[in-house]
Formats: C-alpha cells, structure tokens, sequence
C-alpha cells in the first residue's frame, strides 16, 4: 500500500494513535462543532483542533489538510476528510469549429 495522506489516516486510526480530549456537538447538529485532539506521529505528537470560526488546524509543519487532521476526522465522523483527492479532468474538446458566415 503506498505510503501517501489516506493510507496514513487510516494507520493513525487503526494503531491508536488519535486520542480525542474533546467533542462536542450542539443540539440538532450531526458533526462535532469543537474538537481537541492529539495523534502521535512517527516522530512525535501533535496538536489538533476544530473550531466552528477557523475550521481545522494541526501543528504539524505539513500543508493542510494533513493525515493528522484527516485521522482525526475520521475518529469523529468526518470521513469526508480523509478521502482520496479526485483527478481533474481537462474539458473534452471536439475539435469541431464554428462558422459564423
């Protein structure tokens, strides 16, 4: 399996190491509104949080979203995150041409 951000997500999850301090949902909602939490990394342990005002942060020095941050997505019921970027397709041409005579 190649080593890129879901497989990492997912090995996060499935070894323990995503540690939620905090969830909380308000009333009527589906999703946390606010999380807290730490996930240990091959290196070390990292801070990550969701809050309703700046969405997701992690301090990790990686572009974000991050396999942390997707880790913990998925632990709280935010697969969403963790999914596999889509390929942007170019748009089809025909080369077919129009005349405006």
């Amino acid at each position: 399996m190649p080593n890129d951000f879901r497989s990492r997500a997912l090995a996060y999850g499935r070894e323990g190491r995503v540690i939620v301090g905090l969830s909380a949902t308000l009333p009527g909602e589906r999703r946390p509104s606010l999380v807290a939490a730490t996930v240990q990394g091959h290196q070390r342990l990292h801070r990550v949080a969701f809050y309703p005002t700046s969405g997701w942060v992690c301090d990790c020095i990686r572009l974000k979203p991050c396999p942390h941050i997707a880790a913990v997505a998925l632990v709280t019921g935010q697969p969403h995150l963790a999914g596999r970027p889509e390929q942007q397709e170019a748009p089809a041409t025909t080369g077919a041409t129009t005349s405006t005579t």
